[in-house]
């Protein structure tokens, strides 16, 4: 199946766009576990687990699941956008973020 030439743009773009913003470690942890963690700005010991693909945001409290989040684009988006999306909302605004998530309990 052929990729049509503006989704392979829109796909390099998003590449490029979550390299610019991860380190290099964050990048190489994000390819070997196929999620990004990142540290909550606000709470100590919490960390977000963000798939690599489509899926729940998972959240760690002192290393142990707690909850999973829904939060998701109102249309389609290629991978890496929907992981920068939540990289910014976490950093950017974590309460808004937590207030826009749908929450479920881990199981």
């Amino acid at each position: 199946m052929r990729v049509p030439v503006e989704r392979r743009e829109a796909l390099e773009r998003a590449r490029l766009l979550l390299r610019a913003l991860l380190t290099e470690g964050e990048l190489k942890q994000l390819s070997e576990d196929v999620f990004l963690k990142v540290k909550s700005p606000s709470f100590p010991n919490r960390e977000y687990r963000i798939p690599g693909f489509a899926g729940m945001v998972l959240v760690y409290e002192n290393d142990k699941p707690t909850m999973r989040l829904c939060v998701g684009p109102t249309r389609m988006l290629p991978a890496d956008d929907v992981i920068v999306t939540h990289l910014l909302l976490i950093r950017g605004d974590e309460q808004r973020y937590l207030s826009k998530a749908n929450v479920f309990p881990y199981l």
